[in-house]
């Protein structure tokens, strides 16, 4: 499995027309990551113009934070972009509507991620056939769509004041 880096804000600081985390380094926003973590390494060595643009305004302004919440509540109260892994932040955005998340299309970062076990253990065939099972089936995204459910699409639905609007969304949601 994989996983890249992505942006997350504040839906408030969102410039129009961004779409990826590059969009953003002509704002004046503040950048961030947390300073142990994985992204600040991945930064920290890059050879790519993101990824030293990037870097270069994080420690430049010395905004690493010591963890995602820290940074989650700058992102909340401030003009602030959290670096960070696109999977983590897609999912705390599904349930924190004020979040928005632009992902990194440059390929800067591609983050792997694996199941462990012991060395020549009898599990290790079978963990592979079953995730390659899964995968074929569609049963991972079955289970993503399942557990990393957006609540706010549904929430954002109600959130309108005309009558017409809310009966034709909760027609939708009824169908």
């Amino acid at each position: 499995m994989s996983s890249t880096l992505s942006a997350a804000l504040n839906k408030e600081n969102l410039p129009a027309g961004a779409t990826a985390l590059g969009d953003l380094l002509s704002t004046n926003m503040t950048f961030t990551c947390i300073a142990t973590g994985s992204t600040a390494r991945t930064l920290k060595e890059s050879t790519s113009p993101l990824g030293q643009s990037l870097w270069k305004r994080i420690s430049d302004a010395g905004a690493l934070v010591s963890s995602n919440n820290e940074g989650i509540e700058r992102v909340k109260a401030t003009p602030t972009v959290l670096v960070t892994e696109h999977s983590y932040m897609e999912y705390l955005a599904g349930f924190d509507c004020q979040l928005a998340v632009l992902p990194d299309t440059s390929g800067l970062s591609n983050i792997q991620y694996g199941i462990a076990v012991q060395k020549s253990s009898p599990w290790l065939a079978p963990f592979n056939e079953a995730i390659k099972q899964l995968k074929a089936e569609g049963k991972l995204t079955e289970l993503r769509k399942k557990y990393w459910k957006n609540q706010c699409v549904v929430w954002n639905l109600f959130s309108c004041t005309d009558y017409f609007n809310v009966s034709f969304k909760f027609w939708l949601l009824y169908l």
